[in-house]
């Protein structure tokens, strides 16, 4: 994603002190899985942003879909109940603990979509019981914050080749 200069009243760029914009919005950054896999290359107070704005209902059901989680999953994955998740309507936002918890979900799932190279075989990964974690799957390690980063430094050996 590239940033383009902003002008100021002068008429001049203004990116060296701070001020850009992006082609695409916070929300476009959730939307699809190829921004989801260029999530790897966006700054972390971009993602920061997102998290502080609050995740919506609408940007969650595009993760859902795009991730293959049912509500159950995801209710488990946040730490919420279905209620909590089918009462939000379109636009309303999830708190900032909860919206964090979802940003750490998808960054988790950008480093694997890059790490595998196919975004089937990483949901199948995901899904797969794996010896590392007692016969568990990730996805249900994942469910704990020390899990996630269990699971992520499990993907990084998986890079290395290990």
């Amino acid at each position: 994603m590239s940033a383009l200069p902003v002008k100021g009243k002068s008429g001049r760029d203004e990116r060296g002190k701070g001020a850009f914009f992006t082609k695409k919005t916070a929300g476009d950054l959730l939307s699809t899985y190829e921004s989801i896999l260029g999530l790897q290359t966006i700054p972390f107070t971009e993602k920061e942003k997102i998290v502080k704005r609050g995740i919506s209902k609408d940007e969650l059901a595009t993760l859902k879909e795009i991730f293959e989680f049912d509500y159950n999953t995801l209710s488990d994955l946040l730490a919420v109940t279905d209620r909590t998740l089918h009462l939000k309507k379109g636009k309303d936002t999830f708190s900032l603990i909860v919206s964090d918890r979802i940003m750490a979900v998808v960054e988790l799932y950008s480093h694997g979509y890059t790490v595998f190279g196919d975004r089937e075989l990483f949901h199948n990964w995901m899904k797969s019981p794996n010896r590392t974690f007692g016969g568990r799957t990730p996805l249900e390690v994942i469910e704990t914050h020390p899990g996630l980063l269990e699971v992520r430094s499990l993907i990084h050996k998986v890079k290395k080749g290990a």
